[in-house]
């Protein structure tokens, strides 16, 4: 069930009135705030429904990607995966430096 959730998520969290000084994600988390707006039929519906199972919010959330891309999930593993990539060749770029 959500209604806990809802509750200890009401008092507003740490960096949100200005999340540049708050945040060690700065102008990143402004960004995402924007694009999850996508979510706020979501959210509005579970505010009208606090017992709704968590279940609910998560397949409401996954089809709304699913509804911009059929392939969603398929293509952010494929572009996790490449950034993860990605630093890890960075880092070692960096370890071959030092040595």
């Amino acid at each position: 069930m959500l209604t806990g959730f809802l509750k200890r998520a009401a008092p507003e969290p740490p960096g949100v009135k200005n999340p540049e000084a708050h945040s060690p994600y700065g102008r990143q988390l402004l960004k995402g705030e924007e694009v999850e707006k996508e979510h706020k039929g979501t959210i509005g519906w579970l505010k009208k429904n606090p017992d709704a199972p968590l279940e609910t919010a998560t397949r409401s959330i996954a089809s709304e990607h699913l509804e911009e891309d059929p392939k969603y999930y398929t293509h952010l593993e494929e572009m996790e995966n490449k950034y993860k990539q990605a630093m890890l060749d960075g880092l070692f770029d960096e370890l071959g430096k030092v040595a």
